[in-house]
C-alpha cells in the first residue's frame, strides 16, 4: 500500500500520506487514477465505473507509466513513439515497442530490436484490442500490423503523452 501511496502522490500528485493503510483517501486517488486511464484499466473488463480496487490492468498501467523502483520518477520524452515501423526495421524504436507490447498487451517477444513476424502479430493484436480508437484517426478498415501514425498515438497515449504530434 505504501509503495501504492507513493506512486500516485508521485504521478498522480496526489497528497496521500504514506501511512501502509488502504483508507477511503487512498481508494478515491485510484478511482481518480482508474477513471484518468480508463481506456486501459476499465474499459477492456467492460467496467463503467472505477473501482478502487487494484487488479491485474491496474498493475500493468503502473508498470506503463513507470519502470524503475515506484515512486522514482521515469524521464519520457514526448512524443515516445516517434518513427513508422514495419517488418525488417531495426533498431532502438522496435525495442521500445516491443518492450512496450509486452507491458501493455502481456506479449513474451525478445527486446532485439528486430521486428519481424512476432512483432508484427503483437502489433497486430494491440491493434485489434484498440481498433475503434485507431482506426477513428486513420479511417482505416484493416489491421496491418505496421506501427503506423495511428498505432502510435495510441500508445503514446498509453504512457500519459497526450499532446497532439
Amino acid at each position: 500500500v505504501k509503495k501504492l501511496e507513493i506512486f500516485l502522490n508521485t504521478y498522480e500528485n496526489e497528497k496521500l500520506p504514506v501511512n501502509g493503510v488502504y483508507e477511503a483517501r487512498d481508494i478515491a486517488a485510484v478511482k481518480r487514477w482508474q477513471s484518468k486511464y480508463r481506456t486501459f484499466i476499465l474499459s477492456p473488463m467492460r467496467l463503467k465505473n472505477p473501482t478502487g480496487t487494484i487488479y491485474t490492468l491496474s498493475q500493468r498501467q503502473i508498470e506503463r507509466q513507470t519502470v524503475a523502483p515506484c515512486g522514482e520518477k521515469v524521464a519520457v520524452t514526448c512524443p515516445f513513439f516517434k518513427e513508422y515501423l514495419s517488418y525488417g526495421s531495426r533498431g532502438e524504436g522496435v525495442k521500445r515497442a516491443q518492450q512496450f507490447l509486452n507491458i501493455v498487451q502481456g506479449e513474451r517477444l525478445n527486446i532485439n530490436g528486430v521486428y519481424g513476424p512476432l512483432t508484427k502479430a503483437a502489433t497486430k493484436r494491440f491493434q485489434q484490442a484498440y481498433r475503434k480508437d485507431i482506426f477513428s484517426i486513420l479511417q482505416l478498415s484493416f489491421i496491418s500490423g505496421n506501427w503506423n501514425a495511428a498505432t502510435r498515438a495510441k500508445a503514446n497515449k498509453a504512457i500519459g503523452c497526450n499532446d497532439k504530434f
